[in-house]
């Protein structure tokens, strides 16, 4: 038995490097997702529809900034590249494994809700500019889209807890 220190190859350094990019940004996507379910759509809730249309259409013009597309995209290509160069790498399998379950349960229950959910959502709002048509417009538009976007707070949530246990298991000593 060798008393030398293990040497982690380029492979392991790199796929480490990469759970960790991954558990940072699906952390910070689950915080913004969850941080808006229960703050943000509260407090929306409590005031009139005028307020609500307006105030909704100036969130959705300033959201999309560059800081937001690192977290909302990189989350999704951290964890697509990190499985694949873990299982290219042939390092410690559960931890591929359950980096690619994180990255499916993020890419399906965020970025496809968001594409296919919330964003049409948003952009039919965006068109409403009479006030005449604010109650129906909010009435059309709220409950849909504070379900979809709990979908997106909780599978963010549930992505970044698998993430978070494939780089626990990537620490192990043993192979598993």
């Amino acid at each position: 038995m060798s008393t030398r220190p293990h040497r982690r190859t380029t492979g392991t350094s790199l796929h480490r490097a990469g759970l960790i990019a991954t558990v940072l940004t699906m952390g910070l996507a689950a915080g913004f997702f969850s941080t808006y379910q229960w703050s943000v759509v509260r407090g929306l809730a409590r005031v009139d529809d005028a307020t609500y249309i307006r105030a909704f259409q100036a969130i959705n013009d300033t959201v999309r900034t560059p800081w937001f597309a690192v977290v909302f995209f990189g989350a999704a290509l951290f964890a697509t590249a990190t499985t694949a160069l873990g299982l290219i790498a042939r390092v410690r399998p559960l931890a591929s494994w359950l980096g690619a379950a994180a990255t499916a349960v993020y890419v399906a229950g965020v970025l496809v809700i968001t594409f296919v959910g919330n964003m049409p959502r948003n952009d039919d709002l965006a068109l409403v500019t009479d006030p005449a048509e604010f109650a129906g417009a909010r009435e059309a538009f709220e409950s849909g889209w504070n379900d979809l976007n709990l979908v997106r707070a909780t599978t963010a949530t549930a992505a970044f807890a698998v993430a978070l246990a494939a780089l626990v298991v990537s620490r192990g000593r043993r192979r598993l």
